[in-house]
């Protein structure tokens, strides 16, 4: 399927708080199978990740972890979706990328451009995930890369 990228280059490593990255990714999703897969892999490919299952989960994660990226499910209906997001953009103060993973109703309304940085269609392959995390934050491997 491939990644749909939105928008301008991916902020600099040091566009939120003046220091390195710190490879923090926040997943948001209904799901927790789902969840913990995405988690998995986030952490493979050298990333921290917290994850939460409603945006009320989320939203304090974002003011006190402050992840560099969040990866919301874009599955649930999308007056919630859009709801979710504009909570976490309030809260981020637009500086956080949030990319959205499915979600073909948002994008059919025309909503996506406006409230996310990115979109990941689903089924995707970890390759296609890694791919996200590379033009967002800096994962640290432990070995390869």
């Amino acid at each position: 399927m491939g990644i749909r990228l939105i928008g301008g280059p991916p902020p600099s490593e040091d566009a939120f708080s003046g220091t390195e990255s710190t490879g923090r990714v926040l997943v948001l999703d209904r799901d927790a199978t789902v969840r913990t897969t995405v988690e998995t892999l986030i952490t493979l490919a050298g990333c921290q990740v917290r994850g939460a299952q409603t945006p009320a989960e989320a939203v304090p994660l974002v003011r006190s972890w402050q992840p560099e990226l969040i990866l919301l499910e874009g599955s649930v209906p999308s007056g919630e979706t859009v709801i979710a997001i504009r909570a976490l953009r309030e809260t981020a103060k637009w500086l956080i990328p949030i990319v959205l993973v499915g979600g073909a109703s948002i994008e059919a309304e025309g909503l996506l451009d406006v409230l996310v940085t990115g979109y990941l269609p689903t089924p995707f392959d970890a390759r296609e995930l890694f791919a996200v995390l590379s033009r967002y934050v800096s994962c640290r491997r432990s070995s390869g890369r």
